[in-house]
């Protein structure tokens, strides 16, 4: 949500040029706006689900700031309570239930399936801006794109051979392809195309999946060390090709713009996949409940449909497109 909320920042910026414009956040995932250009403020909150009082008065010394107007890009009831609380001349938000009294410009939803981050201007246009853009920025600074270049110079990676990154997890289990379709695909590329294949995890249960991975492969990947998301945003810029499911690192990839390749099971590519089909393309199987929005299922027929075969023909496809040279 927060990087794909960076096209907004940067129109909202670019229709007020001389305001202020603070962005609201936790500390872990507010690392991607760090060195935004469009942002004058950070305002870290540091969420405890048992700290009712603590967050109660956080969001009361909102007010101090004084702000003219506060946008609710998410509509949670914790960001309800933070615009309410701003006690801001102007608060936007959506039409939700009870939540909607937060806000004195409330807006109903955009009910046609797009992107996401063109979604979200439909808050912009409540204040009578209409512009659409859609393209996510992330600022990689210097000491992360450094980090980068010891990461590949430790691991012995070749820059003249094809890098491809791998981000095989998600919190929900029907966003995952199958642990052998990745295993397999991975001794492909390294047979076939000379590639380095870096693999990516999160947290410990992501990274026992991986690992059940890697034990699946003949030719062994470079496994991520745990790092920042800036660091592992460099990681990503500095390789050729994205092989991802749809989940938070997908979008790291699209903001750095190198080629992704997403596979898409109980969610829909029209709302998370931008609309480049040529460089990212959005893979997914020819069953009838593809995009079903469950969280789990029995079957996985989606995910089981998409073979190994399925994808190189989406990275050939991206070769004819002139996004890759294999």
């Amino acid at each position: 949500d927060i990087i794909l909320s960076t096209p907004l920042i940067k129109i909202l910026k670019e229709s007020f040029p001389n305001s202020h414009i603070a962005f609201l956040v936790e500390r872990a995932p507010g690392e991607v706006l760090e060195d935004n250009p469009y942002l004058d403020e950070i305002i870290y909150y540091d969420k405890r689900k048992e700290d009712i009082i603590g967050s109660y008065k956080f969001f009361r010394s909102l007010k101090k700031k004084k702000f003219d107007l506060v946008i609710d890009l998410v509509g949670t009831p914790g960001t309800a309570w933070a615009t309410f609380f701003s006690k801001a001349k102007y608060r936007v938000g959506y039409n939700v239930r009870i939540r909607k009294y937060a806000y004195n410009l409330i807006t109903s939803d955009d009910r046609v399936e797009r992107y996401s981050a063109l979604k979200k201007l439909v808050l912009l246009k409540r204040i009578g801006i209409y512009k659409e853009e859609h393209k996510l920025y992330l600022k990689i600074n210097e000491k992360h794109k450094k980090f980068a270049e010891d990461f590949f110079r430790i691991n012995r990676m070749d820059n003249k051979r094809l890098k491809v990154f791998f981000a095989p997890n998600s919190r929900i289990p029907t966003k995952r392809w199958t642990k052998e379709g990745f295993a397999e695909l991975g001794d492909l590329l390294v047979e076939k195309y000379g590639a380095h294949i870096i693999m990516q995890w999160g947290n410990p249960e992501e990274l026992e999946y991986t690992r059940e991975i890697v034990k699946l492969m003949r030719h062994k990947p470079v496994l991520m060390p745990k790092v920042m998301l800036k660091e592992m945003a460099a990681v990503i810029e500095k390789c050729d090709l994205m092989i991802t499911c749809d989940f938070g690192p997908k979008h790291i990839g699209t903001a750095v713009g190198i080629p992704t390749i997403t596979i898409f099971g109980s969610s829909k590519d029209i709302v998370w996949n931008p609309p480049e089909n040529d460089k990212f393309i959005a893979l997914k199987g020819n069953v009838p409940c593809i995009g079903c929005g469950l969280d789990k299922c029995e079957d996985m027929s989606c995910m089981k449909s998409i073979k190994v075969a399925d994808v190189e023909r989406a990275i050939l496809k991206i070769r004819e497109n002139g996004y890759l040279s294999i």
